[in-house]
């Protein structure tokens, strides 16, 4: 047997895993498949809450550099 060799300039990364998630009314809800199934073709899937809160990117910025400037700070 012949192991197929691979260009050297081949990059391989990780899986990236994801999941599906939709909002209504400010609420979060992610789906979870059903492990009872055996066939993808017949795959049943609950959809639950998750504790979430959206905030606005500069309140998410101003935040982030604080917490980064009190950890410069402490070292």
């Amino acid at each position: 047997m012949k192991i197929k060799e691979q260009p050297q300039n081949s990059v391989h990364h990780n899986v990236i895993h994801t999941k599906h998630v939709f909002s209504v009314n400010n609420q979060v809800f992610i789906k979870e498949l059903n492990a009872d199934t055996a066939l993808p073709a017949v795959e049943t899937a609950e959809w639950f809450p998750v504790n979430f809160q959206w905030i606005p990117v500069i309140k998410l910025r101003k935040t982030m550099l604080s917490t980064s400037n009190e950890i410069t700070s402490n070292q």
